[in-house]
């Protein structure tokens, strides 16, 4: 899928901001650019492909996880071998990943396997099992669905991954780009949605967000929606929302999460910590407000 020439813009403004920043923080530039990709150092025990024209284990990503045992007793991978669009809602559930993790994804360098959920899906992928990793696909919606994904167990990892339904005008994700719960942590990945929250943290702790960019367009909805969510990390983050009166992170009833080395902007407050977010944390980052303040708390 071609990149539009405003990602193009805002990857190439926040790569030359955030150059300049860290030269005079007197960081590395590969700290931003080469920093480490988990969800690929991990040892497959079982390993399985999909690929839609045929000569790998299955035609399609559900046809695989549901070969997944009830038990896990090593790790289990699912690599994607082409770039193909999959029209798909993956949803994976009832199973016991028993100290192991199921790895959806592709490790071919050239692949970029695309997910798009067909009519009345929830999500491109509904994750209700701990310990899952999603690393190098996009999520692109051509039918309106609620969520790109949604996890609603812990320890999940999505790493470059990018979900996209903003520059459609007809608003396919209605709801948030990406939920997740608690211990989970998202990397060199991008969230792109309209009228909808890009990530939303809903009562989750522990979870991580680094490297990653953010956009939403409406005073509705927030790039970055803390609801009740403690004790998270942002770092090396991009959260911009275009409308008028709208916010970057918007906190409620959020505590003890730290936001560092992050660009915020919105078209009136860049941050918003409201009633009962308490003893949060942001330093060495800029928090802009369009027409208002830049922290609001």
């Amino acid at each position: 899928m071609g990149v539009s020439l405003l990602r193009k813009y805002i990857y190439l403004w926040a790569n030359l901001a955030l150059r300049s920043y860290y030269a005079c923080l007197g960081i590395g530039l590969s700290l931003l650019l080469f920093a480490p990709n988990p969800a690929q150092a991990v040892t497959c025990d079982t390993y399985e492909t999909v690929n839609q024209g045929g000569g790998s284990t299955c035609t399609g990503i559900m046809q695989c996880v549901g070969r997944i045992p009830a038990t896990l007793s090593g790790n289990w991978c699912i690599d994607i071998l082409d770039s193909a669009t999959y029209n798909e809602e993956v949803v994976l559930t009832t199973r016991d990943a028993n100290g192991f993790r199921i790895i959806i994804g592709t490790d071919v360098g050239s692949a970029r396997p695309l997910i798009a959920p067909p009519t009345a899906s929830t999500a491109a992928f509904q994750i209700q099992v701990s310990s899952v990793s999603l690393f190098n696909l996009g999520v692109v919606p051509t039918n309106p669905v609620q969520y790109g994904i949604i996890a609603s167990s812990l320890n999940v990892i999505i790493s470059s991954v990018n979900v996209d339904a903003g520059g459609n005008p007809s608003n396919l994700i209605w709801t948030a780009g990406i939920s997740l719960s608690s211990w989970s942590a998202i990397s060199h990945s991008s969230i792109t949605v309209s009228a909808a929250h890009g990530l939303w943290l809903r009562g989750s702790a522990m979870t991580t967000v680094s490297y990653s960019s953010v956009q939403a367009n409406s005073a509705s909805f927030y790039p970055i929606y803390l609801n009740g969510a403690s004790n998270n990390t942002f770092a090396v983050v991009f959260a911009s929302n275009s409308a008028s009166s709208s916010r970057a992170l918007h906190a409620s009833g959020a505590d003890s999460n730290t936001v560092t080395q992050s660009y915020l902007w919105g078209g009136q407050r860049g941050v918003t910590l409201d009633t009962g977010s308490d003893y949060n944390t942001i330093s060495l980052s800029t928090m802009i407000g369009q027409s208002f303040y830049g922290l609001y708390a």
